[in-house]
């Protein structure tokens, strides 16, 4: 698919989401200056910082992560403009951005909510030149951090192993990303706001997809006199105002977003036939994703298949995918040079909580509390059927590339992991509903209204109770029990959906 040639089918002078052709271009210039104002004001308080720093290596490499993080938010700013016929970017990120500021200034209740704690406490320790995972490494200083009121919760306050692991237990440059939080602003809000702010870069990505991916719903219907395509309603549902999104993103802050954006940003742009897009911007943000949550490395066969080209010889095909490979690296392993003697034990002891008890919003928590001897052969049970049924579905080419690699996200955050939050889940659920919109539309219409309106009642549902556990200062049920719920329903009828295509009798185009 050819993202230069291919045109969004909808017309630039319409009315798009209530606003004329010459609103979105006067949108379009106050968001560019408010993104400019942002990127510049922000690099000037880290080079103040800086200067303030005693300059040791981890304070050196909080600065370059700032640099990096205004030069990635800059690029794909600049390239979405590129590809905007529509000037509808300005609108989705000024609409994104107002939307989760005020949701931000209306909650200050979720700041001391544990997640976010757990955050700062991260970037306490890379802000003071400390490395996170080296747990001897100013035992003083951690202590402190552990008892004072900043960012005290009982979880991990408990004891100092206990905080010392979850101050320590993400890839490097989510703990440098918070470092750099830290180094703007020593409180929550600075963190919540550049979550908010790739999250509303996300929003633009997943417009772009929509409008050059996506099979379209239906050409030239319009809904109502303020929406001209089903497209723009599910661009907006999916990002803008996705209640699940907007919950455990914004509400309850999260970095979970900005993996989701690099990741994004790394397949859309593997199916430019820009060369530059495609090799280098694609090779970027998939290193950076990788460095970010190694989760991102499932898109690989996906993007491989988009770079490999048939029509070549495999001579003049192996030199660019060695050149994918090398980029790509180069920008994941920069991030881990100063951790790289202390970052093993770290990733073990994830690897190995991340699959054992159910919790939060895994869809087996509720077998682990009806069998707890039996649920683990279920989910062995499940998961090999699972993945048999996406291997029939390729093999009869009745599932495409992009529902391999959706049902690789699905199997891995909902299947494998036991212990994610929704947060973390909503990674495969936005990124499942993108992919399978490319080729699919019947699967993407069903589960895209069951993201939108599922989430809605799920979050409604989640939120009201939290109220009256408020009124009544006592706590009924754990929120995330809707979000297990939600994660189960989702799982069952997108396994239902992959099973009829895959022993359908027509394959795909």
């Amino acid at each position: 698919m050819d993202l230069s040639t291919n045109q969004p089918s909808l017309d630039p002078t319409d009315s798009l989401l209530g606003f004329s052709l010459p609103k979105r271009l006067l949108i379009d210039k106050i968001a560019l200056v408010l993104f400019l104002s942002v990127c510049i004001g922000g690099f000037c308080l880290n080079v103040y910082s800086l200067l303030k720093s005693p300059k040791l290596l981890l304070d050196w490499y909080v600065f370059f992560t700032a640099v990096a993080f205004y030069l990635v938010a800059l690029i794909l700013y600049y390239v979405a403009r590129l590809y905007d016929r529509l000037s509808l970017v300005g609108l989705f990120f000024i609409f994104s951005i107002s939307l989760r500021v005020l949701i931000i200034l209306g909650s200050p209740f979720t700041n001391r909510f544990v997640d976010l704690s757990m955050d700062q406490d991260m970037g306490q320790l890379l802000a003071n030149g400390i490395n996170p995972y080296d747990f001897n490494d100013n035992v003083a200083l951690r202590e402190q951090f552990r008892t004072d009121e900043r960012a005290y919760t009982p979880f991990t306050a408990s004891e100092q192993q206990m905080w010392n692991y979850h101050a320590g237990s993400q890839l490097p440059l989510v703990e440098l990303m918070m470092g750099w939080a830290e180094s703007l602003s020593a409180g929550p809000y600075s963190y919540r706001l550049i979550f908010a702010w790739f999250d509303s870069l996300l929003c633009v990505y997943v417009l772009l997809t929509l409008l050059y991916l996506w099979q379209p719903t239906s050409k030239n219907l319009k809904i109502s006199r303020y929406v001209s395509s089903p497209i723009l309603l599910y661009a907006l549902g999916i990002s803008v105002m996705a209640p699940i999104f907007l919950r455990s993103g914004t509400l309850v802050g999260s970095f979970k977003g900005s993996m989701t954006l690099f990741t994004l940003a790394a397949i859309f742009f593997s199916y430019s036939k820009d060369r530059f897009k495609q090799i280098y911007l694609s090779a970027f943000f998939l290193g950076f994703a990788t460095s970010f949550m190694a989760i991102s490395v499932l898109a690989v066969p996906l993007i491989l298949w988009n770079i490999y080209q048939p029509q070549r010889s495999l001579i003049a095909n192996v030199p660019i995918l060695i050149s994918y490979a090398a980029i790509a690296l180069v920008s994941c392993l920069f991030w881990f040079l100063p951790f790289y003697d202390t970052l093993l034990p770290m990733i073990q002891n994830r690897v190995q909580a991340g699959v054992t008890v159910p919790i939060h919003g895994s869809m087996w928590r509720f077998l682990f509390t009806l069998t707890p001897e039996y649920w683990k052969t279920i989910q062995i049970i499940f998961s090999a059927a699972f993945v048999f049924i996406n291997i029939i579905g390729f093999i009869r080419k009745r599932l495409s590339i992009e529902a391999i690699t959706a049902s690789a996200f699905i199997f891995f955050l909902h299947v494998v992991t036991t212990d994610g939050s929704m947060d973390r889940i909503n990674i495969s659920l936005m990124l499942s509903i993108l992919l399978w919109g490319i080729f699919h539309r019947s699967v993407y219409n069903t589960l895209t209204l069951l993201y939108i309106f599922g989430g809605a009642l799920i979050v409604a549902l989640s939120l009201g109770v939290g109220l009256l556990e408020k009124s009544l200062k006592t706590e009924l049920i754990e929120y995330s029990f809707f979000d297990s719920i939600f994660n189960t329903t989702f799982f069952l009828i997108y396994t239902f959906l992959i099973t009829r295509l895959s022993f359908s009798q027509q394959a795909i185009s």
